[in-house]
């Protein structure tokens, strides 16, 4: 597939500082939904749940939207991509991973930047409800790489699936942490730091002998976090090796659908390594998008209805055949 060549200029200047691009729509954007959200549960085969949030008006299509990092489907990049695609006709199933839905789950499982078995069993559940022709998944940050390492590995993609985008994406997770830990990234990093904090401590009332939680308390980063954490409890022998072996840019030339990945280049979070032009230029299922602006899950435009936005309907209805 082709590298796209980018047509975002933000009309506003300061949207070219790659900070004020990334905080501004986390902290100043607001999204009104025509047609509220509806929470949904699913319960697991083993015990738990997982919460979705759906709008479903009989359109033949559906789009499954996933979130990034400690992130919820009431992140306002969600919540966005849910108005627009509602706009072009798609019903929508947001998904909150476990634990992130605003309750504490029944069990410790939990999620990571590779664990895409859940996606894969919700998007069965959804065709149980209902046969949909179509479905397409659109995931930020995290759950880009979710995305792209379901459309590489899963073993038994439906038919229904159609296509993805994968919009921020660190799609080489260590050169991503690696970023977050650069000073002038501190108050991304600490950010997050304080959130994995913040559920730890929520574990710990609810599975008190699970974890070592002095060691976790005790980590000074995000990168300790997933050396005592993240890479231990999912079964990966040390962060290194989670980080390897989750990032979607060791599997893009195995994608099987048509997939957009589209990130910004002047991304606070990405490293040279995460805009893979070789692989799109040689690979049949991707297309890269790298706008010179944009931030991390930023892309503002004039109107309400953001950039990422405007190419996401674009991409899925160029590969629809129910426009």
């Amino acid at each position: 597939m082709p590298i796209i060549t980018a047509d975002y200029n933000p009309t506003l200047p300061w949207f070219r500082n790659r900070h004020i691009a990334t905080i501004y729509p986390s902290r100043f954007r607001k999204v009104a939904l025509s047609r509220p959200l509806h929470r949904h549960r699913l319960d697991t085969h083993d015990g738990d749940f997982i919460d979705l949030d759906l709008s479903t008006h009989q359109h033949p299509r559906i789009a499954i939207i996933l979130h990034g990092f400690e992130g919820s489907t009431r992140s306002m990049y969600v919540q966005g991509a849910a108005r627009n695609l509602m706009n072009h006709h798609w019903d929508i199933a947001a998904f909150n991973y476990r634990g992130c839905s605003g309750e504490p789950n029944r069990t410790s499982r939990a999620y990571h930047a590779g664990e895409y078995e859940d996606l894969a069993w919700v998007i069965d559940q959804v065709q149980e409800w209902r046969d949909y022709k179509e479905i397409a998944i659109v995931g930020y940050s995290l759950g880009g790489n979710v995305l792209l390492n379901y459309l590489a590995r899963h073993s038994e993609l439906p038919s229904q699936v159609i296509a993805g985008v994968a919009i921020s994406t660190p799609i080489d997770l260590q050169g991503a942490v690696n970023q977050l830990l650069l000073p002038e990234n501190a108050i991304y990093e600490r950010t997050f730091y304080r959130k994995i904090i913040r559920k730890m401590k929520e574990k710990q009332r609810t599975f008190p002998d699970l974890l070592p939680y002095p060691d976790i308390f005790g980590a000074r980063n995000i990168d300790e976090i997933d050396e005592i954490y993240t890479a231990p409890f999912h079964g990966f022998g040390n962060a290194s090796l989670y980080r390897k072996q989750c990032s979607a840019l060791f599997f893009l030339d195995q994608l099987r659908r048509p997939t957009l990945l589209l990130n910004a280049q002047d991304d606070p979070f990405l490293t040279p390594s995460n805009f893979p032009y070789t692989i799109a230029s040689t690979t049949s299922t991707l297309s890269l998008l790298t706008p010179r602006y944009g931030g991390h899950c930023g892309f503002w435009m004039q109107g309400g209805v953001y950039y990422h936005e405007i190419k996401t309907s674009w991409f899925l209805d160029l590969h629809s055949g129910l426009k």
